[in-house]
C-alpha cells in the first residue's frame, strides 16, 4: 500500500471551520460565520472528503478517530495544538483511523508526564505535510512524533520537528516515507525499531542527541539517502537527555543492518560517523570497505563545503521531487554534477541550494514630461556569479526583456508603475518595483528659495522648480557660510556665527536643465555676546540717559543703547544692571523692548527707601532703546550700568551655562588673595584669575552671582575687569549685617581675572553660573523674547494646579516653550521670591541633577527679591528654607547653539 495521494482543495460545502472566538460553538455546523469552538468537536464529525480548517485560538487538543477514502480523505489544515499540562495523551493523537491528510498544522506538547505532541497509532494511508511539531522544554522525557501500533503508508513530508528526548520514533510500523524534513537541535533526530520498509529521504538533522539516525530490529527494505547529518551533541551536552555515551551519526544494530541501504548521505559527525553492527567506523570509507554501504557519503560540514549540492540520487526511495519549500533542482554551476537518477542536479538534505540575486532599480526622473527620455538602470548581481537578465515592464504596454537598463518616453500623461524582473539559470527571481508621474510637456524650470528660520542659529532653505515638467534631481544650496549639494529640495543648515547671510539655490532638474534663484538676505534669530564696561548709561540722580530726576509714579522712560557709549546700531540686547535708589513707596520696575506692547512681567521690586539692583539681559526694540516702567504709586530713580551687548556681528561671543560653582567664600578663605578667611576691606579690591573651574582660558566673559553677609554697613560692590580702572558703576548694593546677592556679568580681564571692590568691609561669597567664548564650536546664542511671565505659583501659571514651593524641596518648570530640538535650550530668566516664610535660599538648576550648594539668591522672611538666571531647560529649583515660598518667573529670553 503507497503513500496517499492529497487531493485538491474541497469546496465552500465541504468546510468545516474551526476558531474558539467569539460565536463559535461546538453544537453547530461548524460554518464559517458560527465555527465550532474546538478542534474535537469538528473531528467528531468531520466525514469523508471534507476539510477541517483549524485557527490559532485556542481550540485544545485532538484526537481523530473517523477515516476517509482514497478517493476522498479528510484533511486537516492550519491551527495551533497544544496540550494541557495535566495530559498524559498526546496533543495530537490519529488513532484506528485511515486516509488522513494534515497539513501546516503547528503542534505542541505541555505535558510534563507524557511530553508527546503528535502520534499516529493503528492507522493507515496518513500524509503529515508541513507540519511544525515541538515539545514542551520542562521535561526531559519530552518526544516530539512517534508512529507505531501496527501504523502503514503514513508520510511524513517538509516538516519541523523540535524535541528534548526523541524527535523522532517509528516503532512497530511499516511502509513509512520521511522524506524533506528539518529537525533542530536536542533529541535524537529519527530512531527506527522494527519498522521494516522505512524510506529516510533527502532531510536535514542539526546537532542530534548522541545520533541522528537510528536503526534497530527488523528493518527490511529500509532505505537511508540524501540526508544531511549538520553536527552531533558530544557526550558532555547537558542539553541532552537522557545522558549517553555513544555519539555516532548513522547507529545501525546487528539485526536491522541486513535489510537497510545507506548512501548519499553528509554524515558530519567528528570522526564518529558509523555504528553498524556493534562495529564503530569513524568515515564512511571505512564503512564502505568492510560492508559496501555509504559508498557516496561525505564527512565533512556542509557549512563549508559544496559536496552536498548537485550530487543526490533523484530515484531514491521516497526523494521528493523539489524540497521543502517546492523548489525544484537548480544547476549550480560552480559544482559539478555528481548525482545520478532522473535528475543529477537535485541536493541533498531538505533545502534546495539557490542562486541568490540582489541589486538595485533605480530611475533619471520621478516626474517627466510627454516624449521625456528617462533612464532606467538595473545593477543586479548573482550570487553563484553568473549572468543576469531582466525583463522591465514600463506599465505603458511596453515591455523590453533581456535588458536590466532601457531608455524610455511616455506618449500620455498619468502615473505609472515600472517593473523590473532580475533572474538567472540558477533559478533566483528578484522584483524591483517604481512609478514614475508624467505630466503634459511644456514649461520651464524657474526655481523660487524659500528661506525659514529654524530655532536659534538655523535656517531651512527649501528650493522649487517653478514650472519645469521635471522632478528636481538635486539643488546646490549657497548659505553665505558654505556652499552644499543635496539630492532633494530641502536644507537645513546650522550657522557658526550670528550674522546676516546671502542665499541663493543653483535648481537641476532631471532633464539636465539648470538654473539659479535669486539672491536672498537672511539674519539669524541668535545674537553674540560683546562684554562690554561696566559702564552707566542711566541715573535718573543727574541725568545721564537723557532723564533728569524721579520717575513719576506709573509712568515710563526710554533709554537709548543703541549708539551710547560706543554701542552699535543694530544690537538686539542688552545685559545690565538695574538699581532704583528712594522709592517713596514699594512697586516694581517693568523693563521691556521699546515699542513693544508693556508686559505683566517685572524685572525689580521694592520696597519704600530701599536701594536694590538686580542684573537683567533685555531685549532692545527697533530704534534701539529700552522702556522703564514706574509700577508704583510713588516716585523713584533709576540707574542702568550696561556690561554687554548683543549682536549679530563678526567677533560676537556664545554663551554656555554651567551647573553653578563656588569660586570665592571669604568666609572659608576659598578664592581669597593669601586663602585666609577674612572680609574684603572697606575700600579694598581683590583681584582673582576667573578662569577656574568651568571657565576656560577662551572666556571673554564670566557670569556670576555675587553675595555679600555680614557687611559692616550700608554700601555696594563693584566686579569689573582686571587690569583697568574700577567704574563708577555698582553691582551689588547693601545695609548693615544684610545677607543679599545679585547676577553680575563681567568682562574678563588681564590675564583671566577680574576684580572685587568693596565700599564696606564685608564677606563676599561668588559663584559662577555661566561663561562667554569665541572658541567653543557648540557655544550658544541668545534668541531675545519679550519678557513673558512663565511660572507664578500664587496663580498656578506654569503648573497644573496653583501651590507654593514647599520647604526644602524642589519643582522643575519647562521655561522655554516649543522646544523640539534634542539640544536643550538654555532659559534666562528674571527669577522672584515672593514672602517667603522663612529665612533661606533658593537656587536654579538643570532638572535631574542634584540640586547644587550655590544659590541665585538669598532672602529674608516676607521679601520680594529677583535675581538673573541662566539655566539649562527644563529648570528645577529648590527651596533651601524651612518655609514655603511663592515663586515668578519672567522669560526674556533663551540660548542654544542649533
Amino acid at each position: 500500500m503507497g503513500p496517499l495521494a492529497v487531493r485538491p482543495a474541497m469546496a465552500e460545502s465541504s468546510v468545516l471551520y474551526v476558531s474558539n472566538t467569539s460565536g463559535c460553538s461546538d453544537s453547530g455546523v461548524g460554518s464559517s460565520a458560527q465555527p465550532f469552538c474546538t478542534a474535537q468537536a469538528a473531528a467528531d464529525v468531520v466525514e469523508p472528503g471534507q476539510t477541517v480548517k483549524l485557527d490559532r485560538s485556542d481550540i485544545g487538543r485532538l484526537t481523530i478517530t473517523r477515516s476517509g477514502t482514497e478517493a476522498a480523505p479528510i484533511v486537516f489544515e492550519g491551527g495551533f495544538i497544544r496540550g494541557a499540562a495535566s495530559d498524559t495523551v498526546p496533543a495530537l493523537l490519529i488513532h484506528g483511523a485511515h486516509d488522513i491528510v494534515v497539513r501546516g498544522t503547528e503542534t505542541e506538547s505541555s505535558s510534563d508526564t507524557q511530553g508527546l505532541a503528535l502520534r499516529v497509532a493503528r492507522s493507515s494511508r496518513v500524509m503529515l505535510e508541513a507540519l511544525t511539531v515541538r515539545t514542551s522544554w520542562n521535561t526531559s522525557t519530552a518526544r516530539g512524533l512517534l508512529i507505531d501500533d501496527g501504523s502503514s503508508a503514513v508520510t511524513l513530508r517538509r516538516s519541523s520537528l523540535w524535541a528534548k528526548e526523541k524527535t523522532l520514533v517509528v516503532n512497530g510500523a511499516n511502509d513509512v516515507t520521511i522524506a524533506g524534513n528539518v529537525t533542530g537541535d536536542h533529541g535524537t533526530g529519527i530512531e527506527l525499531v522494527n519498522a521494516p520498509r522505512v524510506a529516510i529521504a533527502g532531510n536535514t538533522i542539526k546537532n542530534a542527541c548522541y545520533r541522528a539516525i537510528g536503526v534497530f530490529g527488523d528493518a527490511t527494505g529500509t532505505s537511508i539517502q540524501n540526508n544531511i547529518i549538520n553536527g552531533i551533541a558530544t557526550s558532555g551536552n547537558t542539553s541532552c537527555r537522557p545522558a549517553s555515551t555513544e555519539v555516532h551519526g548513522v547507529v545501525v544494530d546487528i539485526a536491522a543492518a541486513q535489510g537497510v541501504i545507506t548512501d548519499y548521505n553528509i554524515v558530519y559527525a567528528w570522526g564518529k560517523a558509523y555504528a553498524w553492527s556493534g562495529r564503530t567506523y569513524p568515515f564512511s570509507k571505512d564503512l564502505h570497505a568492510v560492508t559496501g554501504q555509504a559508498a557516496h557519503d561525505f564527512n565533512n560540514g556542509p557549512d563549508t563545503n559544496t559536496n552536498w549540492i548537485d550530487s543526490a540520487n533523484a530515484d531514491a526511495p521516497g526523494q521528493l521531487p523539489t524540497d521543502r519549500s517546492g523548489v525544484r533542482p537548480v544547476d549550480q554551476p560552480q559544482v559539478a554534477n555528481t548525482g545520478v537518477g532522473k535528475v543529477a542536479t537535485q541536493d541533498r538534505g531538505a533545502t534546495e541550494s539557490t542562486d541568490r540575486v540582489t541589486g538595485s532599480f533605480a530611475q533619471s526622473a520621478t516626474k517627466a514630461p510627454v516624449g521625456g527620455q528617462v533612464r532606467f538602470e538595473g545593477s543586479f548581481t548573482s550570487s553563484w556569479n553568473i549572468p543576469v537578465t531582466c525583463d522591465i515592464d514600463f506599465g505603458d504596454g511596453t515591455l523590453i526583456e533581456g535588458a536590466c537598463s532601457a531608455t524610455h518616453a511616455y506618449t500620455q500623461p498619468g502615473t505609472y508603475t515600472v517593473r523590473a524582473t532580475a533572474s538567472t539559470d540558477g533559478g533566483s527571481v528578484e522584483h524591483r518595483s517604481s512609478t514614475i508621474q508624467v505630466v503634459q510637456a511644456g514649461g520651464a524650470l524657474m526655481p523660487t528659495l524659500t528661506v525659514t528660520a529654524s530655532n536659534v542659529m538655523g535656517v531651512v532653505l527649501r528650493a522649487d522648480g517653478g514650472g519645469t515638467p521635471w522632478n528636481i534631481a538635486k539643488v546646490e544650496f549657497q548659505t553665505g557660510e558654505s556652499t552644499r549639494t543635496v539630492e532633494g529640495t530641502a536644507l537645513h543648515h546650522r550657522y557658526y556665527m550670528p550674522g546676516t547671510y546671502t542665499v541663493r539655490a543653483t535648481v537641476t532638474d532631471a532633464g539636465g536643465n539648470t538654473a539659479t534663484t535669486a539672491a536672498t538676505e537672511f539674519t539669524t534669530v541668535g545674537s553674540g555676546l560683546v562684554p562690554y564696561g561696566p559702564t552707566r548709561l542711566l541715573d535718573t540722580r543727574v541725568g545721564t540717559g537723557g532723564t533728569t530726576g524721579k520717575i513719576k509714579p506709573y509712568s515710563g522712560i526710554r533709554l537709548a543703547v543703541a549708539g551710547q557709549g560706543g554701542i552699535p546700531a543694530g544690537v538686539t540686547a542688552v545685559a545690565m544692571n538695574v538699581a532704583v535708589t528712594d522709592p517713596t513707596t514699594s512697586g516694581h520696575i517693568i523693563a521691556y523692548p521699546s515699542g513693544a506692547a508693556r508686559p505683566l512681567a517685572s524685572t525689580l521690586n521694592f520696597v519704600a527707601g530701599q536701594t536694590v539692583p538686580n542684573m537683567a539681559i533685555l531685549p532692545v526694540g527697533p530704534d534701539g532703546a529700552v522702556e522703564f516702567y514706574n509700577a508704583a504709586a510713588g516716585t523713584v530713580h533709576l540707574i542702568a550700568d550696561v556690561t554687554g551687548y548683543f549682536a549679530r556681528t563678526a567677533g560676537v561671543s556664545g554663551f554656555e551655562s554651567v551647573v553653578p560653582s563656588r569660586v570665592l567664600d571669604s568666609r572659608t578663605g576659598l578664592g581669597t588673595p593669601d586663602g585666609g578667611a577674612k572680609p574684603l576691606p572697606g575700600g579694598g579690591t581683590w583681584t582673582q584669575d576667573i578662569t577656574i573651574q568651568n571657565v576656560p582660558d577662551s572666556a571673554t566673559a564670566v557670569l556670576l552671582n555675587v553675595a555679600v553677609t555680614n557687611p559692616a554697613a550700608s554700601g555696594h560692590v563693584t566686579v569689573f575687569p582686571a587690569g583697568g580702572g574700577k567704574p563708577l558703576a555698582s553691582n551689588l548694593n547693601y545695609v548693615a549685617g544684610q545677607t543679599v546677592s545679585n547676577a553680575v556679568l563681567v568682562p574678563v580681564g588681564t590675564g583671566g581675572a577680574i576684580s572685587y571692590f568693596s565700599t564696606t568691609r564685608t564677606d563676599l561669597v561668588v559663584d559662577v553660573v555661566g561663561y562667554a567664548t569665541e572658541s567653543n564650536a557648540y557655544r550658544k546664542f541668545f534668541a531675545p523674547l519679550t519678557p513673558t511671565r512663565v511660572v507664578d505659583t500664587r496663580i498656578g501659571t506654569g503648573q497644573s494646579s496653583a501651590h507654593a514651593l514647599a520647604p526644602r524641596s524642589s519643582e522643575a518648570f519647562d521655561l522655554v516653550p516649543g522646544s523640539q530640538i534634542d539640544i536643550p535650550e538654555h532659559a534666562v530668566a528674571n527669577v522672584t521670591v515672593v514672602n517667603p516664610k522663612a529665612a533661606g535660599f533658593l537656587s536654579a538648576y538643570p532638572s535631574g541633577l542634584t540640586p547644587p550648594t550655590a544659590s541665585t539668591l538669598n532672602f529674608q522672611p516676607g521679601a520680594v527679591v529677583g535675581n538673573l538666571a541662566v539655566v539649562r531647560d527644563p529648570v528645577a529649583f529648590h527651596n533651601g528654607s524651612d518655609g514655603s515660598l511663592d515663586l515668578v518667573v519672567d522669560l526674556t529670553g533663551y540660548l542654544s547653539y542649533n
